[in-house]
């Protein structure tokens, strides 16, 4: 007859036990600075977003009515990367590296929006799907 070990919690030392706190103690810290970050940065992300909009819906009158939705779709990823620029840290394995990637995504693909609509130079757009592959790997990371 075969017997099997069965490792319970009582059956670890007590020696490691403080050890486990306190590497699980880092952990939370760690996560929650890096959440304060973010969150302030999603902060000024959204609230940039918002000007956005605003000026989209009241300022914005561009020759060509193209334009109209390029800044729409600017603003619009500019609005739901802001969210994951706070999100997205909070549960990632990475979460400076996740922040950063939508941060650069968000600037890059929105700001090429921005610059192409306003402008009205298509060759601004040129910039929008480096933009996209940052955000697909943020998404991704």
């Amino acid at each position: 007859e075969k017997t099997a070990l069965v490792i319970t919690p009582s059956c670890v030392s007590n020696d490691l036990s403080p050890l486990v706190k306190m590497h699980q103690q880092a952990l939370i810290g760690m996560a929650s600075a890096a959440g304060a970050v973010w969150r302030r940065i999603a902060g000024l992300s959204g609230a940039a977003s918002v000007a956005a909009a605003a000026y989209g819906a009241h300022g914005f009158k561009p020759k060509q009515e193209t334009f109209v939705q390029t800044f729409q779709n600017g603003k619009n990823l500019h609005m739901l990367h802001s969210v994951m620029i706070c999100a997205g840290p909070l549960v990632a394995r990475w979460p400076h590296l996740t922040g950063a990637i939508f941060s650069a995504g968000t600037c890059v693909f929105s700001g090429s929006c921005y610059a192409a609509a306003i402008t009205e130079e298509k060759a601004w757009g040129r910039f929008a799907p480096i933009g996209g592959g940052l955000l697909i790997a943020a998404w991704l990371s």
